[in-house]
């Protein structure tokens, strides 16, 4: 809730298209993930906080997909039992899951995550469990009723997993009861799988490949993060244009620092030309932080970011139009920001002002 983590949401399907007009409402924008992230049933929202800019991405459940990195070849069937036991958290007024069926959940994804070499990799430490998966394990055992939890898990992985379940509360699951778990599911959890063994092992292999080049070509250009969501609209080309002393080159890399923490980014410093891999990104659908704007490019960006000084303020509000918005189309938006404010400030501007140019 204090968005440092994606925010994940399960959505009763019929509820779409009224959540998209909500979402829609609210200024909050989805975006795509690149072929190789994709899930069924899942999309990608990303919202600005208007009182402090941060951006917090939304995960929208349409079904449980669950499973292995890289690939989440499961769909367990679990969804209306999830919507209907939901509870209200008085603290922050909104329904979360029942802890019974968020544990039963959380140690089935945990199992189905199990590759031969995470097991190699589990013998170097004493659970398979990461820390902060741990955390949420403590957190639920802490909240639930183990008659409750027996009866829950006996209905949706069977009564020889729900046993196996219950032990684990004695002691952070291993690798070894994680395996038995799964063995003892029933139905058995291969019936969930949505690709054959084949067909899995083989979208694995190319999605870990395809990460493999997206962060390895994101290293070599310098991009701050390695997000791959995309605008579905097409991309937005933004030029941070003005005079050294204005601090441009600052606010364009802190822009790029941003939002390279939730969407595909990609930065450029000032050149003579903007080379073509950065209208190559902007078609296919990535943000373009252009750290100024070179005179003789013909092509103009989406949007331009001006930042003044007091006597070039002064000018401005002499005439009717900025002279920016005289040289480029009307589809280009023009934002002319005072540089005499704060950095914060004109950064925090900026931001609002670029939100509402994707």
């Amino acid at each position: 809730m204090t968005g440092e983590t994606d925010f994940d949401l399960l959505v009763d399907r019929r509820a779409a298209l009224a959540l998209a007009e909500v979402f829609s409402q609210m200024n909050v924008k989805r975006f795509v993930v690149a072929p190789f992230h994709e899930y069924p049933g899942v999309e990608d929202y990303v919202c600005c906080d208007p009182a402090t800019g941060k951006l917090i991405h939304l995960h929208i459940h349409y079904q449980l997909t669950v499973g292995e990195k890289h690939l989440n070849g499961y769909r367990l069937p679990w969804e209306e039992m999830v919507l209907s036991t939901r509870l209200l958290d008085s603290r922050y007024d909104i329904y979360v899951a029942d802890p019974h069926i968020e544990l039963v959940l959380l140690v089935t994804r945990a199992a189905l995550k199990l590759r031969a070499r995470d097991l190699f990799l589990g013998m170097l430490r004493r659970t398979y469990f990461q820390h902060k998966v741990l955390r949420e394990f403590a957190w639920l055992a802490r909240r639930i009723d183990r008659g409750r939890l027996l009866d829950v898990a006996r209905r949706l992985v069977g009564p020889r997993a729900a046993d196996i379940l219950l032990d684990m509360l004695d002691a952070p699951p291993a690798k070894r009861r994680l395996l038995a778990f799964r063995r003892r599911c029933e139905p058995k959890l291969r019936s969930y799988r949505a690709y054959s063994a084949w067909g899995a092992r083989v979208r694995r292999w190319v999605r870990e490949a395809r990460t493999l080049w997206w962060w390895v070509e994101n290293r070599y250009y310098r991009v701050p993060k390695n997000s791959s969501r995309t605008c579905p609209q097409g991309g937005v080309m933004i030029a941070v244009v003005g005079d050294d002393a204005a601090g441009k080159s600052t606010i364009a890399s802190a822009i790029a620092q941003w939002l390279a923490e939730e969407v595909a980014v990609v930065p450029v410093t000032a050149v003579k030309r903007v080379p073509p891999r950065a209208w190559r990104a902007r078609s296919l659908g990535k943000i373009v932080i252009v750290d100024g704007w070179p005179a003789t490019e013909a092509c103009p960006p989406d949007v331009i970011v001006k930042l003044r000084r007091a006597s070039d303020v002064g000018r401005r509000r002499r005439s009717d139009k900025p002279a920016e918005q005289l040289r480029y189309p009307p589809s280009t938006r023009v934002v002319d920001l005072d540089a005499n404010q704060p950095v914060e400030r004109v950064l925090f501007e900026a931001k609002h002002a670029i939100w509402e140019s994707i």
